[in-house]
């Protein structure tokens, strides 16, 4: 009995973890009992492959058809042992062939089924011989992997434009490449129950801080998951305030983002499968840069950051604003604005707050529409779909022109700030409700209380606010502004706080 009491739940499967299920099981020493077993296993999967060769000793070829190399498997490993053991000089012992025979760079001597079938279903190909209850791990992956490509969704007028892909060691290659330094650091884990996915904890030793590494691996260890398909998965297990709106922890698919954050202290999360790395600690001011500003000018660059700043701004206050001023402060407005909106609305039925309302859902429904819909029909759907939807919505009286004319500065203000898009949608909605019930009041409070929200989240310890008051220049150098490299050093940014809880 190979796996004593684990054997029935191994030949029944289930939803548990793969050492669970096989403990510390050890094959036989016959490789026929070991086919036998591996069949019954594997039965109903008409993907995996066995072979079974050899004259003097027989092997037993076991690997899975579209995620191998079948030209580098014959060459490299099932070629040199035919014509070791037709010359004589095949070594009898299982690490002799590894280091005398096989001609595959990377070959690993495992001992525990678990780790055999955990690298056969990632690809590798399992070499047992007969006369042991080990076998070789013998990388010869070949599954099609997606080429390098610009990032789609964080697209650059200037700098680096390649991005991640779904290849994981292409990811830690790209961020290699840029980090040429022993002081890189990955340290692999495997994460979800089924999925058995592979999870990179990637920073800097000597510039991350080890509480705040602590801190990762803690949380890291409370995810239990049965699939782990995208690191936005492991982002919504470890974040510190999961009910928020404004998310704590940051994503990216751009390599040289990565390494900047790296650079700062932070601490990259890399998942196989997925072209988007997790970063933290993220604070609020992160959603207000972009990587643009570091590869043009700083005067340029800190215009645009400000613009970014007032475009949020904007996004969550016009709708609310226009509402508490022209329901219950229209007084503030000068007379003529006043006569012409009037005459806008003459003849609409609805009230104010429930024009807003109206055309700002329709809004995103275009937003969504063509967000879903092919590339070639969703942009023309969201332009052309707003123009006839808000012409026929002021020719029908359902709504004002002016109402039209503040739900498309929201649209502009919020598209330039993609990554908010969401709490940008929530705060509109809060403010605008507020504002329609209480007037300048009730914006007030709302903004307060997004304020007071804002400004009592941490993201790993770290105050989430940090850098938007700055108590010192070098939180403000890189903060609501973006200063000269000569006085701007992209050197740890957190110290011992990002360790604190």
């Amino acid at each position: 009995m190979i796996f004593g009491r684990r054997k029935e739940r191994l030949i029944e499967g289930g939803p548990y973890e793969l050492e669970d299920r096989m403990g510390d099981a050890r094959l036989f020493r016959s490789v026929e009992r070991n086919e036998k077993m591996l069949r019954e296993l594997f039965d109903g999967d008409n993907s995996m492959i066995f072979r079974r060769f050899g004259e003097k000793r027989e092997f037993l070829l076991l690997l899975v058809d579209g995620m191998i190399d079948n030209l580098n498997v014959n060459q490299s490993v099932v070629l040199p042992l035919e014509e070791a053991q037709r010359q004589g000089c095949c070594p009898s012992d299982i690490d002799g062939i590894a280091d005398k025979v096989l001609a595959v760079n990377d070959v690993k001597h495992v001992t525990k089924v678990s780790d055999m079938i955990d690298s056969l279903l990632y690809g590798d190909t399992l070499l047992i011989m007969d006369g042991y209850s080990s076998a070789l791990v013998l990388s010869t992956k070949g599954f099609v992997r997606r080429g390098l490509t610009s990032s789609e969704n964080e697209k650059g007028a200037a700098g680096p434009q390649e991005a991640f892909t779904e290849a994981f060691m292409t990811n830690l290659s790209l961020i290699r490449r840029k980090l040429r330094t022993p002081d890189l650091k990955f340290s692999f884990r495997k994460l979800g129950t089924v999925t058995r996915t592979n999870v990179v904890v990637c920073y800097l030793r000597g510039v991350t801080d080890e509480g705040l590494l602590e801190e990762v691996e803690r949380r890291l260890a409370t995810v239990h998951l049965n699939g782990i398909l995208d690191s936005n998965y492991i982002a919504e297990m470890i974040c510190d305030t999961p009910r928020s709106p404004f998310r704590t922890v940051g994503s990216t698919e751009r390599p040289d983002v990565v390494v900047s954050k790296l650079l700062e202290g932070r601490i990259a999360l890399i998942v196989d499968g997925s072209p988007t790395v997790v970063t933290l600690p993220h604070l609020f001011m992160e959603y207000f840069q972009s990587q643009n500003d570091y590869y043009s000018g700083y005067w340029f660059s800190t215009f645009t950051r400000l613009l970014r700043y007032l475009g949020f701004i904007i996004a969550i206050s016009a709708p609310a604003l226009y509402t508490a001023v022209l329901n219950f402060h229209p007084d503030m407005l000068p007379a003529t604005m006043l006569v012409t909106i009037a005459q806008a609305r003459n003849g609409i039925l609805i009230p104010t707050v429930a024009e807003l309302a109206f055309m700002l859902v329709a809004l995103c429904i275009l937003q969504e529409a063509g967000v879903r819909a092919p590339p070639a029909i969703g942009s023309p759907l969201s332009i052309v779909g707003g123009l006839i939807l808000g012409q026929a919505a002021v020719d029908a009286k359902l709504v004002s022109a002016p109402v039209i004319i503040v739900v498309a500065v929201w649209a502009v203000t919020n598209m330039m700030l993609p990554n908010l898009r969401g709490p940008v949608m929530l705060c509109t909605a809060l403010l605008l409700g507020l504002s329609g019930a209480l007037g300048l009041y009730g914006y007030s409070l709302g903004v307060s209380a997004i304020a007071l929200h804002v400004s009592t989240m941490e993201s790993f310890g770290v105050p989430y606010a940090s850098y938007i008051m700055p108590y010192s220049f070098r939180e403000l150098r890189d903060g609501l502004i973006r200063a000269n490299w000569r006085s701007m050093s992209r050197g740890p940014l957190f110290g011992i706080r990002g360790g604190e809880k």
